[in-house]
C-alpha cells in the first residue's frame, strides 16, 4: 500500500468516526435519550404499585417504555401498537398449548417455531420478534401460573407503553424538517463538487491520472437513496406534532428540490460513466475531441 493510499484511508476512517459521534450527540439524539430515561424510571416507579397479580412482574414495564420511545411521535405509536400485538399473538399461541397438552419438550419447540413463522406475515412490524418470545417465556417462566404471568406481562407491557407515548407527546420532538433540508443543501453541493472534479480531471491531463472522480460520482444513487429516507422520517415527524402545526411546517418544497436534484445526479453519472468509457476504452466508449478537455 503506497503512503498516500493509507493517509486516505486514515482520513476516510477519522471522517466516518467523526460523523458517527456528531449523529450520536446530535440534540434530537440527545432529547431522545433523555426522554427514554426518563419514561424508564417512571415506568420502573409505577409498576410495583399496580392491581392485582400484576405487581410480581414490574420488570416488564420499562421494557414497555423503552420499546415506545422513537425519534417521532408517529414512530412511537405504530411501534408499541405493534409490540402489543406481538405480545398478545404470542401469550394467544402459548395459551392453546396450555390449555390442551402443556409445556413439554416438544410442544415448547412447536409453538417457538410457530410463532417464528406466523411473525413472518408482515403483520407486526417491529413487534415480530416478540412473538415467538412471548409465547417462549409464558411457557417456560410463567409454567404452572402461565395466567398469571400473561397477564401480568402484557399489562406491565402496556403501562410502560403509555408512559412512554406521554413522555413523548408531553416532550414532542421537533420536526426533522430542518435537518433534512440541510442535508439536501449539503447534497446541492456535492453535486456541484463532483462537477468541478469531473472538469478537472479531464482538463488538467488526458487521460485523467486520477479515478476518484468516477468512483464519487457512482455513489450518487446510495446518496439520493439515503436522503429519500431522511425526507421520508422528517414527513414522518410532522405527523401528529404539535410542535409542528405550531410551526405550519411543511415539506413540499423540500421533495422538489430533491427531485430536481436527482435528475441532475442522473445526469452527472452519465457524464461520469462515457468519460470513464472513453478513458478506459470500454466498449460503450465513443471517440472524443482532444480539444474537448
Amino acid at each position: 500500500m503506497t503512503p498516500d493510499l493509507s493517509r486516505l484511508r486514515v482520513r476516510e476512517r477519522r471522517s466516518y468516526l467523526a460523523r458517527t459521534i456528531r449523529e450520536a450527540v446530535r440534540p434530537a439524539r440527545l432529547l431522545l435519550v433523555v426522554k427514554t430515561a426518563l419514561a424508564v424510571g417512571l415506568a420502573w416507579t409505577i409498576a410495583p404499585h399496580m392491581p392485582g397479580v400484576t405487581d410480581e412482574y414490574p420488570y416488564y414495564a420499562p421494557l414497555g417504555a423503552l420499546v415506545s420511545m422513537y425519534p417521532t411521535l408517529m414512530g412511537s405509536m405504530r411501534s408499541s401498537l405493534q409490540t402489543l400485538f406481538g405480545l398478545a399473538t404470542g401469550i394467544g399461541l402459548a395459551a392453546v398449548i396450555v390449555l390442551t397438552v402443556g409445556p413439554t419438550w416438544w410442544t415448547i419447540p412447536l409453538v417457538v417455531g410457530l410463532g417464528v413463522l406466523v411473525s413472518g406475515t408482515g403483520w407486526f412490524g417491529v413487534g415480530k420478534e416478540y412473538v415467538p418470545m412471548a409465547a417462549l417465556f409464558v411457557l417456560i417462566i410463567g409454567g404452572q401460573n402461565a395466567d398469571d404471568y400473561s397477564v401480568g406481562y402484557l399489562a406491565q407491557m402496556g403501562v410502560g407503553v403509555v408512559i412512554g407515548l406521554v413522555v413523548n407527546l408531553l416532550f414532542a420532538p421537533a420536526p426533522l424538517i430542518g435537518s433534512a433540508e440541510a442535508r439536501v443543501e449539503q447534497f446541492r453541493r456535492q453535486l456541484a463538487g463532483h462537477l468541478h472534479d469531473i472538469g478537472s480531471a479531464v482538463s488538467e491531463s488526458w487521460p485523467p491520472e486520477t479515478a476518484q472522480w468516477a468512483d464519487d460520482a457512482a455513489a450518487l444513487a446510495e446518496t439520493t437513496a439515503d436522503l429519500r429516507a431522511a425526507l421520508a422520517e422528517a414527513d414522518e415527524s410532522v405527523r401528529y406534532n404539535p410542535r409542528a402545526r405550531r410551526r405550519h411546517a411543511g415539506t413540499a418544497h423540500i421533495h422538489e428540490q430533491l427531485s430536481t436534484l436527482d435528475r441532475i445526479a442522473h445526469l452527472i453519472r452519465d457524464i461520469a460513466d462515457a468519460t470513464a468509457d472513453t478513458i478506459w476504452e470500454r466498449p460503450a466508449g465513443m471517440p472524443l475531441d482532444p480539444a474537448l478537455p
